[in-house]
């Protein structure tokens, strides 16, 4: 702290953590780690504050009590809470009706929630040693546990609870825009406006987030009154720290009132409990003054084709739209007269991802081009890429014989724990200087849901696995530059990739 310029620090658990079913031993956890950080405050006054914990949120009357406890008796600066509670399919996210008891009091109290998500894996193998839980699983589930607390309306039932979103939010802020369109068809009552307004009521941490990619576009989305300087320090180490504190500087640069509402007063004027003062004290020369008390948030048809992909507007431009299955049975035509309402002059055909008959389907869809030469061209599906001999040979046959435009891609192969990575037919594809359009498999999640209004193709499609699987064999530094010449189309803007680029830089280190 005294190295970094921050005069306080907030203290928590690592998400999930008491561990341990419902019980009277989870109670005791909860309560003896409390007792401890306040003790701590107590013996550094001005130098640190504390989030409490609480038990398994299953058992509401015991996390009832410790929020009694933990803030009228031990003066808590706020609550911490992991996304979700339990294991696996039997988890349950926070916004689950089982926990309004708790919600409710802590709207009555206008109380200040840390959210950070859950530590647990997912079922779903990881492809690479480098992509483990802090990069792939933590902020997806932060996602999830926002956009579950916004699609069933709760961020709006207990508006006065201030919710820090830890990590610029996971990929929250990222796939907000996803959740407003997707969620409305899946059910959701809200507006798609409401949607994206509700995500930007939460406060965003800047730990492990800070890059300019990062930073413009959360400057775009809720601008600096909600955004709070953050270290996950001792999680990661100085050095780490110290590169994304630097970002920020740097970013802030030339507007030193938005780098001092970021690095202080925001966590002094609006998230805060009670008394807070300065984080960060930023001196008129621009450097950083000698720290005062303050907030440093954390130390711890027959054919299902759909359009996609490299679709060519009139004027010129190359832009991306996706037809999906509410158009089924999909016939050319149909796809023509939407082409022509939306003045899209040529569209790339695909299979959905993880659809069986590559071998029927190209063929068939390359004589469709053939029929319509100036509107179509198409991806060439492959069997499962673990089988290695026969994806490589529909691969030379889709492209020599058929004239496909480019190959397509799922980001797994499998289900569940039985997913694995796409077995390398790069060396032909990088031969040929290949186009490969990689979509995020279908097949969801073994892990639970938050919500039917959030289902697979919000949560688990391009959002989650585009991020995990883009490019696995580029991943360690033997493949690192072995396959250069193959162009890799990633639907949906990626996923969350872009998003969590800075976070993969540094973690991956």
């Amino acid at each position: 702290m005294a190295e970094m310029g921050i005069g306080t620090a907030v203290l928590s658990l690592p998400a999930g953590l008491p561990a341990g079913p419902v019980g009277p031993q989870n109670r005791e956890a909860a309560r003896h780690f409390n007792e401890h950080a306040a003790e701590i405050c107590r013996e550094h006054p001005g130098k640190f504050g504390f989030f409490a914990c609480l038990p398994n949120l299953k058992d509401t009357d015991g996390a009832l009590a410790e929020i009694g406890h933990a803030l009228d008796y031990l003066k808590a600066w706020g609550i911490a809470m992991s996304s979700s509670y339990g294991e696996a399919a039997d988890a349950k996210y926070i916004g689950d009706d089982m926990f309004d008891s708790v919600w409710e009091e802590l709207d009555r109290r206008a109380a200040v929630v840390f959210l950070h998500g859950n530590q647990i894996p997912s079922s779903t193998p990881y492809p690479h040693p480098f992509l483990g839980i802090p990069v792939t699983e933590v902020p997806n589930e932060t996602f999830k546990a926002a956009a579950h607390l916004v699609v069933t309306g709760k961020k709006r039932r207990f508006p006065n609870v201030k919710i820090i979103l830890a990590h610029l939010g996971g990929s929250t802020p990222f796939l907000a825009p996803r959740v407003a369109v997707l969620s409305r068809h899946m059910g959701c009552t809200l507006s798609h406006e409401e949607i994206v307004e509700d995500f930007k009521t939460f406060y965003y941490d800047l730990a492990l987030g800070s890059h300019e990619i990062t930073l413009t576009a959360m400057r775009a989305f809720v601008g600096e009154d909600r955004l709070l300087f953050g270290t996950d320090f001792p999680a990661v180490s100085i050095e780490m720290a110290g590169w994304y504190t630097r970002n920020a500087d740097a970013f802030f640069s030339d507007d030193r009132d938005a780098l001092q509402k970021v690095m202080y007063q925001n966590a002094r004027s609006r998230a805060r409990p009670r008394s807070c003062a300065k984080s960060r004290e930023i001196s008129p020369d621009g450097g950083t003054a000698e720290p005062e008390p303050g907030m440093l948030l954390r130390d711890t048809g027959a054919f299902w084709i759909r359009l996609t992909l490299l679709l060519k507007r009139r004027s010129g431009k190359i832009d991306v739209h996706h037809h999906n299955f509410p158009n089924m049975p999909w016939t050319p035509e149909k796809s023509i007269a939407a082409m022509d309402e939306l003045g899209i002059e040529m569209a790339i055909l695909s299979l959905p991802d993880g659809w069986p008959g590559a071998v029927a389907y190209n063929r068939k869809t390359a004589q469709i081009c053939n029929e319509h030469p100036d509107r179509f061209g198409f991806s060439a599906s492959l069997p499962d890429l673990r089988q290695t001999e026969a994806a490589a040979k529909q691969l030379i046959y889709a492209l020599d014989e058929l004239h496909a435009n480019a190959v397509s891609m799922s980001s797994s192969y499998g289900d569940g724990p039985h997913a694995s990575q796409p077995a390398r037919v790069w060396e032909e594809l990088d031969r040929r200087a290949a186009v490969v359009f990689l979509h995020g498999a279908q097949t969801p999640s073994y892990d639970a849901q938050p919500s039917p209004l959030l289902g697979v193709p919000v949560t688990e499609v391009s959002p989650y696995k585009n991020q995990r699987y883009v490019k696995p064999v580029f991943c360690d530094g033997a493949h690192e530059h072995k396959y250069p010449n193959v162009k890799i189309v990633l639907a949906h803007l990626g996923g969350n990739t872009i998003w969590l680029a800075p976070r993969a830089a540094v973690l991956w280190s």
